[in-house]
Parts: C-alpha cells; structure tokens; sequence
C-alpha cells in the first residue's frame, strides 16, 4: 500500500524545542510549500526512536545522540538516520512561580523580566 508522498508522519515531545513543528502545521508553513504535516505526540524518547527505526513515523523532534548511536548501531533497532536541521540550541526557560518575582527583584533580578508575561 502507497502512501501520499506529501504528508510527512512526524513524532514529538511536548517540550518547548518541538515548537517549530507545531508552528510550521498551525501557520501553514508546510501547507504552503505543498506538504501535509501528520503530527503525533510520543510518550518518550524510546518510543520516537523506535518508530522511526519500523517506518511509522518520517521524521521527529529527537534528542541529539540519538541519531548518532542508532547509526553506530547502538540501539535495539539500529537504523540509518539523517538530521537535516537542529530545532533548538538550548533556548528552553526556567520558570518560576509568579509569588516569588518580588523577592528576586529585591535580590537585583533585572526589571525587563516580566514575570506576569
């Protein structure tokens, strides 16, 4: 059975660096350059990187040695990965309870922080 070849299955996990997948389905992004985006939210790592290893999905949002050590061949599915692009660069956040934003201004904390957002 053949499948569309512009829809690409593509796993996640809801944490912040997946952002530009979900931006490029809810903009439209994909839709624009002619392609579908399937997404699905995986329930960890070890699920990702072995759907993509059986064909279920055409891509993911993956920790960055995991290509490399299914590569080397040093998962229980070991297959040939690519990874065309980097999502994040260590952009993710520390967040705080909004209670305790007046006691780190009156440590110092700069004031262009917006605790309220």
């Amino acid at each position: 059975m053949s499948r569309d070849p512009t829809t690409l299955r593509l796993g996640f996990i809801r944490l912040l660096d997946c952002a530009p997948l979900i931006v490029a389905h809810e903009m439209g992004f994909a839709s624009a350059e002619g392609l579908t985006l399937d997404l699905t939210k995986e329930t960890s790592w070890a699920t990702v990187r072995d759907r993509l290893a059986v064909g279920l999905l055409d891509g993911a949002h993956v920790l960055g040695p995991m290509p490399i050590a299914a590569n080397l061949g040093l998962t229980p599915l070991a297959s040939p990965l690519v990874v065309p692009m980097a999502l994040g660069s260590g952009g993710n956040t520390i967040t705080i309870a909004e209670s305790l934003w007046p006691e780190l201004a009156s440590l110092g904390a700069p004031d262009h922080f917006d605790a309220k957002g």
